[in-house]
């Protein structure tokens, strides 16, 4: 047999107006005279507590740590010494050959600086001026000094920003392409 349910007290739907808000010379009826909040588990302020500022500064003197490990490791793995030609190409060829854009065997200077070119249209110039130091150092026997040598050095100093590029233009993997299953 079912059994039924009595039905209970109507309940007045509530309306979507604001409530309004205590005037200034209104007390605070959840405020005690004094100015307190009333004691019990909700009088408590939020946030503010010990645990939750050694937290905080724990996070920050950790974040410090992180930082500064990163900050030592990049000075000391930073280029150190004079720049010439010779390693100012084989930095630039190394940071190409990590992102897979090395040298071919076959490649002269200049076709590896025009095919980076390609790939990296930003640093043309800079490719062209560590080539052409590079060319007149091993091939001719030139001494590069004064403002061509500056001019080598800044052209691998922006090198190593804008070889970069190079990671979103990563190289395909030759070789049979083989479809998943199903």
């Amino acid at each position: 047999m079912p059994t039924v349910i009595a039905e209970g007290p109507a309940v007045p739907i509530p309306s979507a107006t604001p409530l309004a808000s205590l005037g200034p010379d209104v007390p605070d009826p959840t405020r005690r005279q004094d100015g307190t909040l009333p004691d019990g588990p909700s009088a408590t302020p939020p946030g503010g507590g010990v645990g939750e500022r050694s937290l905080l500064i724990l996070l920050t003197v950790l974040l410090a740590v992180v930082v500064g490990t990163i900050a030592i490791a990049a000075w000391l793995r930073g280029p150190r010494g004079e720049v010439s030609p010779d390693t100012a190409w084989s930095s630039m060829a190394r940071a190409a050959s990590r992102f897979g854009f090395g040298p071919r065997p076959t490649q002269t200077v200049y076709e590896y600086a025009a095919t980076l070119g390609e790939l990296v249209p930003v640093a043309k110039v800079d490719l062209q001026t560590v080539a052409d130091a590079k060319v007149e150092t091993a091939y001719a026997g030139a001494k590069i000094a004064g403002a061509r040598l500056d001019a080598v050095r800044a052209a691998t100093r922006r090198l190593r920003i804008t070889l970069l590029r190079l990671l979103f233009r990563r190289p395909r993997k030759r070789g049979p392409r083989v479809l998943p299953p199903g």
